[in-house]
């Protein structure tokens, strides 16, 4: 388990069973650490194929890119080298469908599906469900995610963003 509370200026990273909160002030990093330290203490809460990872890279090694129809849903198809990969688009709402991603073997690592599309926002779609295949060195394992009660733009109270330091824990400053 896992709290992080970021309010523009300072990151905590807080794992209670471990009594350590990693503090960042951001404020202090140029944009491209920032966005990077970010990026990092993110992927340990991140949802498998919510969003495409390593972009710049994946865009660079594109081979291809072709119109199809996937599920019913037309969909444009842009495929990879180095690794291979296989990235699915609705094209009518710009939303990632299904992504693959295998190692230099052709073995696929990384399958993930994104289904029950719901307009967050005016234009902004995301998935209710995604399933994950992920390769592991016992075989396949299978995961399902459902996302509900989104809310966009909504207001909150400017407390929730500070992190107070419960009695007893470690602070490591970054």
């Amino acid at each position: 388990e896992r709290i992080i509370v970021m309010d523009g200026a300072t990151l905590w990273e807080y794992i209670p069973q471990l009594k350590k909160a990693a503090k960042t002030d951001l404020a202090a990093l140029p944009p491209g650490q920032k966005e990077q330290k970010i990026s990092e203490v993110m992927a340990h809460v991140s949802i498998d194929g919510l969003r495409l990872g390593n972009f710049d890279g994946m865009a660079k090694n594109a081979r291809s890119v072709k119109n199809a129809l996937w599920s019913g849903t037309q969909v444009q198809v842009v495929e990879g080298a180095d690794p291979r990969y296989a990235v699915y688009i609705d094209k009518e709402r710009t939303a990632l469908l299904r992504t693959e991603i295998y190692d230099r073997k052709g073995n696929l690592v990384i399958r993930t599906e994104a289904s029950r599309l719901t307009e967050a926002a005016p234009g902004f779609w995301i998935p209710q469900e995604i399933r994950a295949t992920i390769s592991t060195k016992d075989g396949f394992l299978q995961s399902a995610i459902t996302l509900q009660d989104f809310r966009v733009n909504a207001s909150f109270a400017d407390d929730l963003f500070r992190f107070v330091v419960p009695k007893g824990v470690e602070v490591i400053l970054h």
